[in-house]
């Protein structure tokens, strides 16, 4: 066979060889749910005993053991522990079953210090399952982005304000928008506020109100840009264009064609799980499939797809 030359740059080659590098860090952790995206990683479990705290430290002495044997140094100020509770009552979190209560150690032995809030891939995520902190740092940075953008440009007109707010602007607004969608009100105003605002500066639109500015620049309200991201995920979901990591299930309706089932929580839920289960991604964005008539959900190519969503 006749060789062939290739020449791979560093930014295609390094990612490729990092993951082979760290392949098989799920083979040395015994107990726990590992979740790796790039060079973050996360060890999950759910603990409901000390039986449960040891094994998740077992798994820590594990990971300090699989990166020594593979030359990896661990920053142990990097280590967080962030944990999740059901029941946030005062009375529960006395009792010494609470797994905030335990303490863990790095495999160097310093103790990992417990977290409220961290950041997860660009995402505020707070141990009572809050949105505040994401919202309230979204909306800053965008009004930081849009003030700048007022300041630097002098322009008011249509076009190049429109490409600058949605390419600096409604972007930060965005950016996982299907995690974190929110139903509350207020925090669906806050972030409205951002694009309410910048919509009036643009040259002819101060006289208008919001909804009239957006039929002018024919664009769409944040919030319904959210939904539609959620509609079209389900779609990618459906057509096997991206996987169905959260279990949705399609099912044939005679009358009212493909729809997918809704899941839903054990009568015995306790109502703030219930609450926050129902507004989270795979309930809301399962209703909202479920609106769509048969015309909308049957078109094969995405593009074709979002047009008709978005008529």
């Amino acid at each position: 066979s006749r060789g062939i030359n290739a020449e791979y740059g560093g930014t295609v080659l390094g990612p490729v060889l990092f993951i082979m590098y760290v392949a098989d860090l799920n083979a040395a952790i015994n107990h726990s749910l590992v979740k790796t995206l790039a060079d973050d990683t996360k060890l999950i479990k759910g603990i409901e005993s000390e039986r449960s705290h040891s094994d998740l430290q077992e798994d820590l002495i594990e990971l300090g053991r699989w990166s020594k044997i593979n030359n990896m140094s661990l920053n142990d100020d990097k280590f967080e522990i962030h944990s999740y509770s059901l029941n946030q009552t005062s009375l529960l979190k006395e009792l010494p079953t609470v797994p905030s209560l335990y303490t863990y150690l790095t495999p160097e032995g310093t103790e990992i210090e417990p977290k409220n809030c961290v950041r997860d891939l660009g995402l505020m995520m707070s141990n009572n399952l809050s949105l505040d902190s994401q919202i309230s740092k979204m909306t800053t940075e965008a009004r930081q982005t849009s003030a700048w953008v007022l300041r630097a440009f002098k322009t008011r007109a249509r076009q190049p304000m429109l490409i600058l707010y949605q390419s600096l602007v409604r972007s930060k607004l965005e950016y996982c928008c299907s995690v974190w969608d929110t139903t509350n009100i207020s925090d669906i105003q806050r972030v409205e506020t951002i694009q309410r605002k910048f919509t009036k500066r643009i040259d002819g639109m101060s006289s208008l109100n919001y909804w009239e500015r957006l039929a002018k620049l024919r664009i769409l309200s944040l919030q319904r840009r959210r939904e539609r991201y959620s509609i079209i995920n389900i779609w990618k979901m459906y057509r096997g264009a991206a996987p169905n990591n959260i279990g949705v299930h399609f099912y044939e309706n005679n009358r009212l064609g493909v729809r997918a089932e809704v899941p839903t929580c054990p009568s015995s839920t306790q109502t703030s799980v219930v609450t926050k289960h129902h507004n989270s991604f795979a309930s809301r964005a399962t209703r909202l499939w479920n609106l769509l008539p048969k015309t909308i959900y049957k078109i094969e190519d995405l593009i074709g797809f979002k047009v008709a969503l978005g008529a």
